[in-house]
């Protein structure tokens, strides 16, 4: 069997430092997969802002 069609989306948010540094650490821990369910994430980074376009 074929596996399903996939659709990758980016998201940026904007966050302070201490917040980033939490969001980073739940993606570690496995608690941010938790929160968001059914949506696989495949990767978590801080970037600066001027780095977003």
């Amino acid at each position: 069997m074929s596996e399903p069609p996939r659709a990758v989306t980016e998201v940026v948010i904007e966050t302070t430092p201490e917040a980033a540094e939490r969001i980073l650490e739940a993606f570690r821990s496995g608690r941010l997969q938790e929160i968001l369910g059914d949506l696989k994430i495949l990767d978590v980074q801080a970037v600066e802002p001027e780095d977003v376009g």
